[in-house]
């Protein structure tokens, strides 16, 4: 019985000591923007304007007006906070698309609730999804587009799905201006340990405006505590040979700068983003395959 109740009380301590990692976790990573895989840019050149259409890199958020064919491929590497990698492959075109995201951070202290200068050791923490998506042609003007995903994370040795759909709707309302909306990371997960992670749930509506190769965009966004806050995007292309763009979010007081540069069927992007209120400015690259008529 001595033994059981050893246990049993070590059991309870390791309970603890996961929940307090994963609560310290949450504070470092999440900052309020929920799961994080799902928070961060998909494009060197968008930014943080996630209410872009028109390109494969944006498609997870903006299933709109994507390549109608043949099958383009982009692979995204960043260099996020607190020495966490963030990778995303994906590939398709406007009838079918999919691919995959993760994100890891190692390293993580193991500490008790009881004050103490050394860790006891170390644990890490990863998620990511498996997506895939297609969008629909109402007319030459009006499109919709969805984008389903399969979302993981793991804690030590705890682990959570969980599954988030992202929709949009993008009218051409002439040939310069575009108007968009849509919902993104509208589902949920499943308990890690005691608690489910929340998804970060966005409701927003844009509008964009281009001539001569140079873009503008402003887009007014709804998080899951009804905070608005807006962002927004200049973008210069000339012709597809080479993009360059600035992007400010308001949710976490952040702007960014990146481009990419077109070498035959091949892109390559690098974008540089700017946290304020976080000490962290990571680089994202990208490359892109993209056959010809694409």
């Amino acid at each position: 019985m001595k033994e059981s109740a050893m246990h049993f009380h070590g059991y309870l301590h390791f309970k603890r000591i996961i929940a307090l990692s994963a609560f310290c976790l949450a504070t470092l990573l999440h900052a309020g923007s929920g799961l994080t895989v799902l928070s961060l840019p998909e494009d060197p050149v968008n930014g943080w304007y996630v209410a872009s259409p028109g390109g494969l890199p944006n498609a997870v958020s903006q299933p709109v007006f994507l390549p109608e064919s043949p099958v383009s491929w982009h692979g995204m590497h960043g260099f996020w906070m607190f020495d966490t990698p963030y990778s995303r492959v994906m590939g398709g075109n406007r009838k079918f698309f999919g691919g995959a995201s993760f994100l890891k951070t190692e390293g993580i202290e193991i500490r008790t609730d009881m004050a103490q200068e050394e860790p006891i050791g170390e644990t890490g923490y990863y998620n990511g999804t498996l997506f895939v998506g297609r969008e629909w042609i109402i007319s030459q003007d009006l499109r919709v587009g969805t984008t389903a995903q399969l979302v993981f994370e793991r804690l030590y040795h705890a682990s959570a799905l969980g599954s988030a759909l992202n929709l949009a709707t993008a009218w051409r309302v002439n040939e310069f201006g575009l108007l968009t909306a849509g919902v993104r990371n509208l589902g949920k997960m499943q308990d890690l340990y005691k608690s489910a992670t929340h998804l970060p749930l966005d409701v927003y509506t844009g509008f964009s405006a281009g001539m001569k190769g140079l873009q503008a965009g402003l887009s007014i966004h709804l998080d899951d505590e009804a905070a608005v806050y807006g962002t927004g995007l200049i973008r210069y292309d000339t012709n597809g040979v080479f993009s360059a763009g600035f992007s400010y979010s308001g949710l976490n007081n952040s702007w960014h700068i990146g481009g990419n540069l077109r070498y035959q069927q091949f892109r390559f992007g690098v974008g540089r983003f700017f946290m304020q209120d976080q000490i962290a400015c990571p680089v994202v690259l990208s490359i892109a395959y993209m056959p010809e008529g694409d």
